[in-house]
């Protein structure tokens, strides 16, 4: 364009009109049209004139591009006239001739090399000394460095066969000694099969990065291992360390007592059931207990209930007896199957129908006599006797007397009970039935009758 400027500024300057002066004394033209009128030198000077579009019209013939276009496919042009932009076709299969150079080669499809000179068959790819891909001369895997045979220099693996389709897999019964951490999932563990007990050298523990580690000293004698209270104690988890309490000599001696309080009362509770709040005091429960709690200074032996608990029975057996069930009930058994011989409630002391209830002949306090001297038992619904501790046999009951004075008013309550008077005014035989008067010295039995005492 520089040198059509020039051209059209130096018909002005050789005009003989303006020879002399300079082109700066010029006034600006209004924007060609295309068609103006201008001097050219065409073998006169100057003959001839032309114009803008002719001019256009030759520079364009001669030398100016007018549009861009690819022939391979390998540029992508956009748009072909104007102001034109030139890309790579990244989609375009280029095949390169020359050497090209990555710093970082992606490929994403299949990438093909030729020019690359190889031996009969498919050649294997290598990367030369200047880090170009180059092709081996042999097919992968079979030329001078293809592997002939397998095998495991230190018994770690289990190679067979060691050659042709070779199958390797870890030699499980080798002792291995592992440098580098091996990591095992939670679900699968890790299981030692053959583990011998003996003396202990170190315990085995977890670091916070779950890595198995030994400690310093065997298990239990070192660490959060260590025993709580002192020598003798039973252990339990006080808020994650070991605590003891009581006391146990591991043969015939076992103690619940607080070492430390040795005045402090305890008790032992086992629960049939529980809920709300937390142990040892629960908001609803059923439980057995045996304390120095419940009453201070007298042992507890018992059941309790708390919240919507149920009042429980107690039965004290021996052997292996069956167990009443009634409930609010202590029952006491002596191994006779199902059965039970005594129990007790608020309203009862029942024994079963074969028993009676005996007396010793042994004094309080002395040697153990289990022979009973005298006895009540049950006979019949509603009939019991008194005998001297054998069904049937022969015995006697002693009402004490009193004076008619000490009487007591014979009301509904008395009627039918018995008693003996020492001071009746009236003899037996001579009174009997009639109602009994003091004053005299006649010991005669009396019953009421729901209204008076009357003798017979």
């Amino acid at each position: 364009m520089r040198t059509l400027a020039a051209f059209i500024l130096g018909l002005f300057l050789t005009s003989p009109a303006w020879a002399d002066s300079t082109i700066d004394l010029l006034t600006a033209g209004a924007a060609l049209t295309g068609t103006e009128k201008l001097p050219m030198f065409q073998t006169a000077n100057p003959a001839v004139t032309t114009t803008p579009n002719a001019l256009k019209t030759f520079v364009t013939a001669t030398g100016v591009v007018t549009s861009i276009s690819n022939s391979d496919g390998t540029l992508t042009i956009s748009p072909t006239t104007g102001a034109a932009v030139g890309s790579l076709a990244l989609g375009h299969a280029n095949s390169w001739t020359a050497l090209q150079t990555f710093t970082t080669l992606t490929a994403s499809s299949t990438v093909t090399l030729t020019g690359i000179s190889t031996a009969a068959g498919t050649t294997c790819l290598a990367l030369n000394a200047s880090n170009q891909i180059v092709g081996s001369g042999s097919a992968c895997g079979t030329g001078a460095g293809a592997v002939t045979s397998v095998t495991n220099s230190d018994g770690t693996l289990t190679i067979t066969p060691t050659t042709g389709a070779v199958v390797a897999s870890l030699a499980l019964g080798h002792a291995n000694t592992w440098s580098g951490i091996q990591t095992f999932s939670a679900a699968n563990g890790i299981v030692y099969s053959g583990a011998a007990t003996g003396t202990q050298v170190a315990c085995l523990g977890l670091d916070a990065s779950n890595n198995v580690i030994k400690s310093a000293a065997a298990c239990g004698s070192g660490g959060g291992g260590t025993p709580g209270g002192s020598s003798g104690n039973i252990q339990y988890n006080n808020a994650g360390a070991f605590g003891g309490f009581g006391f146990t000599d591991g043969s015939a001696n076992t103690a619940i007592a607080n070492t430390s309080a040795t005045t402090t009362a305890q008790s032992l509770t086992v629960y049939n059931t529980w809920s709300g709040g937390t142990l040892p005091t629960p908001t609803n429960y059923e439980r057995a207990t045996i304390d120095w709690t419940t009453n201070a200074g007298q042992l507890t032996i018992g059941t309790q209930k708390g919240g919507t608990g149920s009042a429980r029975g107690i039965a004290f057996v021996g052997g292996t007896s069956g167990v009443p069930t009634a409930a609010n009930y202590i029952f006491f058994d002596r191994d006779t199957g199902a059965a039970w011989d005594l129990a007790i409630n608020a309203t009862f002391l029942t024994v079963n129908s074969g028993s009676f209830i005996g007396w010793s002949s042994s004094a309080s306090g002395g040697a153990p006599n289990i022979s009973q001297d005298t006895s009540l038992g049950r006979v019949a619904a509603g009939l019991i006797e008194a005998n001297n501790g054998t069904a049937a046999g022969v015995a006697f009951v002693r009402l004490n007397g009193v004076v008619v004075a000490s009487l007591p008013a014979c009301s509904a309550t008395y009627q039918g009970a018995r008693g003996t008077v020492t001071n009746a005014s009236q003899t037996f035989t001579a009174g009997i039935g009639a109602i009994v008067a003091g004053g005299g010295a006649n010991i005669v039995p009396v019953f009421c009758d729901g209204t008076n005492w009357r003798i017979g």
